[in-house]
């Protein structure tokens, strides 16, 4: 009966795609795959849920085809985007290749490529902006289901929500990946707090901020910490005293959620004298060092171009988990060229979201802020293989690049379309 139903509700979501606009797509897309993950930490799966997360990928890259394909008229700001994302497309296809190469044609490795190549479609149908897009509603609207289920959960109402070690993992897979979607949002509404002043995104931010800390996740509380730290002195309008004073509570504050939050136990689990050498029964920091030590060493096997996309998540596991890195996996997976390009892109990313700032735009203080937590989280997380993170990360930025490229250029929304507010008086005329 469930595959039945599941059958007929794709049925008719494909059947609905030509007629829905880009943006609701991408946040259906964001918003369906943050919440159908439910219940993997800790046993508690619903069956029917198992296929949606795939299925959100494959709707992506046939909406985005679906776009194009009947898109007649590419508007020019759009074309730059849409050139990239072709490369970007053509080297997953190459890694996917390479991964081929090293360990023989595998349905894991297939769909890898096609996660990814999902993504990417998700950032040209969010930045494509046919319809004029309010891009602090959306970024509401993707983020806050999750918290909001996870938040039920963590307070008993909803089984399934919280592991056996007392970490809430919502409706993602792992507390770790609950982290890193929170991480994202905290630091989004953080920016929208900032630039808005209202009761309502003031609100969101604290349930944000709750749902994260209930998460346990180290990894995801200190990157949305120097998320939040970018975004407060990035923002534009600020006086150097006002920042000073919210850095100063914004530091008592997570003093006292540690203190409430119990993330003291989080820490003592660490033992910091001890030898990495001791695998015996290591704890999760002496883990990761020992496991990236051995994919580097492993890594020099295939130094330029890696082993291909998903290698290191699916095939090259030395102590059987994933690198919890995105710079070792980027290593191992790409090479020494993947890692370039992603330390030159993050650099890249950064510098031209500080420039945004300068000139006055509250975007370029989110984008700043998500480029800082990304840097940081990444260093100890799989956050390349959170799939729902990824998809509130991508999607995010291409509403904040489209929202500043439209302000900054005048353009106004006509008859479904970006138009230049010069060009349309004129020819009203």
């Amino acid at each position: 009966m469930l595959t039945i139903v599941a059958a007929v509700v794709a049925l008719s979501v494909l059947l609905l795609l030509p007629v829905v606009p880009p943006h609701v797509v991408v946040i259906a897309l964001v918003v369906t795959r943050s919440l159908c993950d439910f219940g993997i930490s800790t046993g508690a799966r619903i069956a029917a849920l198992s296929p949606i997360g795939f299925a959100c990928s494959l709707m992506a890259i046939y909406a985005a085809a679906l776009f194009f394909l009947r898109e007649t008229n590419i508007p020019v700001g759009l074309q730059k985007y849409s050139r990239r994302i072709f490369v970007c497309s053509g080297a997953v296809v190459l890694w996917v290749t390479i991964a081929t190469f090293h360990f023989g044609a595998s349905n894991t490795l297939l769909t890898e490529g096609i996660r990814v190549l999902s993504v990417l479609s998700l950032f040209l149908l969010a930045v494509s902006g046919r319809t004029d897009v309010d891009s602090s509603k959306a970024l509401m609207i993707m983020g806050m289901p999750a918290v909001v289920i996870g938040l039920i959960g963590a307070a008993g109402v909803l089984p399934g929500a919280v592991n056996a070690a007392g970490r809430m993992a919502g409706t993602f897979s792992h507390p770790n990946t609950a982290g890193a979607f929170f991480g994202i949002l905290v630091v989004q509404l953080a920016a929208m707090a900032l630039a808005r002043r209202d009761l309502c995104s003031i609100i969101m931010l604290a349930g944000a901020l709750a749902a994260l800390m209930l998460t346990g996740s180290l990894g995801g509380i200190v990157g949305a910490t120097a998320g939040v730290l970018v975004v407060l002195w990035a923002q534009p309008g600020l006086a150097f005293g006002y920042r000073a004073v919210a850095t100063g509570i914004g530091a008592l504050g997570m003093y006292a959620f540690y203190k409430i939050f119990d993330l003291a136990s989080r820490v003592s689990e660490f033992d910091w004298g001890r030898s990495v050498s001791v695998m015996d029964k290591p704890d999760s920091f002496q883990w990761r060092l020992e496991n990236w030590r051995r994919l580097i060493e492993i890594s020099s096997d295939s130094p330029v171009f890696g082993f291909g996309l998903g290698a290191s998540s699916h095939m090259i596991m030395p102590l059987g988990g994933p690198p919890h890195s995105i710079y070792v996996q980027t290593l191992v997976d790409m090479g020494l060229i993947g890692l370039a390009a992603l330390v030159t892109l993050i650099v890249f990313l950064f510098v031209k979201s500080i420039r945004l700032a300068k000139r006055g735009r509250w975007e370029g203080a989110v984008l700043a802020g998500l480029v800082a937590f990304c840097a940081v989280n990444g260093v100890v997380s799989n956050l390349i293989g959170y799939t729902a993170a990824v998809y509130l990360l991508v999607v995010s930025t291409a509403f904040l690049v489209r929202s500043s490229r439209r302000s900054e250029s005048g353009a106004v929304t006509f008859q479904g379309r970006d138009v230049d507010r010069n060009t349309l008086v004129a020819g009203a005329k």
